[in-house]
């Protein structure tokens, strides 16, 4: 499904130096850089371990400087940008590049073919690196890592702190810049270790750059490995911070090598999607689907915590709302019904006055509450995983008490003034508050605050409360069945009074005491999905977001029209944060969409063909653009519509494998 890239593609720094591949480890740690092996983010690095997992990233290493010398000269393999300059020029050496099942490099330097692939081992802030001859004259390789070993949000320049000597230990080379950071392990098959500290000054990240960011950055290299290959031979070097658990020094590296290859070679197969998408109904190749399922597989995390979801990398952590949102997708597309137990278990077990986490802060063991729809999305992921896994001791015990807290602290009033009116509607928030999922800022003020009563929410608050009910007559509770149910049609009733706008045509996205806020924006549509609307008001209500909010990758996060929509998402954070949710296109509100959309209008052979045109340029998106097998996070309003923000996001990925495997498209 994601096809080789060639030598027309890698040949051209320019472009190859967009596109980017990803590994990652299970913990929260991962691995990315650019297909022609130029780190282009302060984010690329071949080991960036998650130290209190799944958080406190750090980057380890952000390049390496490889070459090979052969009898008929040198080759540069790496290639970096620096100011005004590409050096060393190794992309004119690369003959392919594959994504899957594992970033695999082939070099041909002459009459030398030499394959470079890279994987992290899973469960361990470990990444291993294979160098294989694969046919011509033998050569010499030489690698100089790149150290920076730093917080993966920030830069490191030469500084007199940082301790530039390596140590060897029984054949391991370690490095320790600073006390405050972990130790550094290499460990080589084979080959020699030359200690020479040097400072490479002044690396480039382009993509940096453009967010208005410092974009230059030093980094150490602590000496140069060096292994002679022949033919058919090869040669490993693993990065690890794993100090309890180094692989074994000298010469039974290479075994451990081999041994942690099998492991990884074991689970590189992506979990089976849902059957349901395989029975040959789905117009999406079997082999679109174990993208998706590998994509998705890349989010789900254990860490200290227990079982969670990263929202997205390479600089999210695991977010409340993100995780509930993109459950259902990621575990129809993996089949990982346990982890999302685990998740759902996790984030329950953190509940306070009725909320969920937004977001668990990194570098502390706080968590940060202040999102009214989290625990409302909790809902849904639970009737999911309950439809799917019929754990009637599960739902007992954790699903239906932690949905009826939170219903209930959000009835008698909670904390960010969320509060259920006196018509069963439920309000929310302050003018300095940003409670919904459009929560950017500028200098710690929201760009989008929505005090009031925002769409969605409410439709989210009348779908918690069927669930309840739901929920309930399943446990056998009549009378909560009954009360929950009647708080529903209560919450129904008056929705379309407070939010149906006749004159434009379309919902509100929110009210408050001063009245409607006219603003078309797509939340409205969660009110078509959850059943809140129905008939002529559903059908305007879409139709009116599709003419105007819904481009190739989603939906617009504000019209055209509005005097605050922004169409290009670059520039300073502030210029960015302003556009955040003022017209950048988000891709997984496509799951929202066909939601609405089969709601409105039906499922139909023609129904499902036209979700499937509208979903497709995601599916391309996934194999040929920005993150090779990854959904980028937000796309540019104004055409043609860039990728931008995280290079792979899970709800992204998790709405669009949810619907098309829900959907059979």
């Amino acid at each position: 499904m994601i096809p080789r890239l060639g030598r027309e593609t890698l040949g051209d720094f320019e472009r190859a130096s967009r596109l980017e591949w990803l590994e990652t480890n299970g913990l929260g740690g991962y691995a990315s850089g650019s297909v022609v092996l130029a780190a282009s983010r302060r984010y690329h690095g071949l080991l960036v371990a998650a130290v209190k997992p799944p958080t406190d990233r750090v980057v380890t290493v952000n390049a390496m400087d490889e070459s090979v010398r052969t009898s008929l000269g040198s080759f540069a393999l790496s290639s970096q940008q620096w100011p005004e300059a590409v050096d060393p020029r190794g992309f004119l050496q690369l003959d392919s590049f594959e994504a899957v099942p594992r970033p695999t490099w082939r070099f041909r330097a002459a009459d030398l073919l030499l394959d470079r692939t890279l994987f992290m081992v899973a469960g361990r802030n470990t990444t291993v690196i294979e160098w294989r001859h694969v046919a011509g004259p033998p050569c010499e390789l030489t690698l100089r890592p790149c150290v920076v070993m730093r917080d993966h949000h920030h830069l490191t320049h030469e500084n007199a702190l940082f301790q530039t000597a390596a140590s060897l230990e029984e054949g391991r080379v370690i490095v320790a810049p600073y006390a405050s950071m972990p130790e550094l392990v290499f460990a080589a098959s084979a080959g020699r270790f030359l200690e020479w500290p040097a400072w490479y000054k002044n690396f480039e990240y382009a993509f940096e750059s453009e967010r208005g960011l410092e974009f230059r950055e030093d980094a150490l290299t602590p000496g140069t490995f060096v292994a002679e290959l022949a033919a058919g031979s090869r040669f490993v070097l693993a990065l690890s911070t794993e100090v309890e658990d180094r692989p074994p020094a000298g010469p039974a590296l290479l075994s451990w090598a081999d041994a942690a290859w099998a492991l990884r070679a074991g689970e590189s197969a992506s979990p089976t999607p849902r059957r349901r998408g395989l029975r040959g109904e789905t117009r999406l190749p079997r082999a679109g689907l174990e993208v998706l399922a590998r994509a998705a597989g890349q989010f789900l995390v254990t860490g200290d915590r227990g079982p969670s979801v990263i929202a997205g990398y390479p600089w999210f952590t695991d977010w409340g709302r993100d995780s509930m949102i993109a459950l259902p997708g990621l575990s129809r597309a993996t089949e990982r019904l346990d982890h999302a137990r685990g998740v759902l278990t996790t984030f329950a077990g953190a509940l306070a006055d009725g909320l969920l986490p937004n977001r668990f802060v990194e570098g502390s063991s706080e968590a940060d509450y202040a999102s009214v729809d989290a625990a409302l999305w909790f809902a849904q992921a639970a009737f999911d995983n309950y439809t799917n896994e019929k754990d009637d001791a599960f739902l007992r015990e954790t699903l239906a008490p932690t949905l009826a807290a939170t219903l209930d602290a959000f009835a008698a009033g909670t904390r960010f003034g969320i509060a259920q009116l006196p018509d069963g509607l439920l309000t929310c928030g302050a003018d300095d508050t940003a409670l919904t999922w459009m929560d950017a800022r500028i200098d710690g003020r929201p760009v989008t605050p929505r005090p009031g009563c925002p769409v969605e929410i409410n439709a989210l608050w009348y779908h918690a409360w069927r669930v309840r009910a739901a929920f309930a007559r399943l446990l056998k509770k009549t009378v909560e069945a009954v009360h929950a149910s009647a708080c529903a049609d209560r919450i129904r009733e008056a929705f379309a009074a407070r939010f149906w706008e006749p004159a434009r045509g379309y919902l509100a996205d929110r009210f408050d005491a001063l009245g409607a806020d006219p603003a078309l924006r797509p939340n409205q549509l969660y009110a078509i999905a959850f059943g809140v609307v129905d008939g002529a008001v559903a059908r305007a209500s879409l139709e009116a977001v599709e003419h105007t909010l819904l481009g190739p990758f989603g939906l617009r996060t504000l019209a055209p029209f509005d005097h605050r929509y922004r169409g290009t998402y670059l520039g300073a954070p502030a210029v960015r944060d302003a556009g955040y949710h003022n017209g950048t296109v988000w891709p997984f509100l496509c799951g929202v969409w066909a939601d609405a959309h089969f709601a409105v209008r039906g499922r139909t052979p023609d129904t499902r063909e036209q979700a499937r045109r509208v979903l497709a340029p995601l599916v391309q998106h996934m194999t040929s653009d920005a993150c090779l097998g990854q959904i980028s996070e937000i796309f540019d309003g104004d055409l043609p519509p860039s990728p931008r923000g995280a290079f792979a996001q899970a709800w992204s990925v998790a709405e669009l494998a949810r619907v098309w495997i829900d959907e059979d498209l």
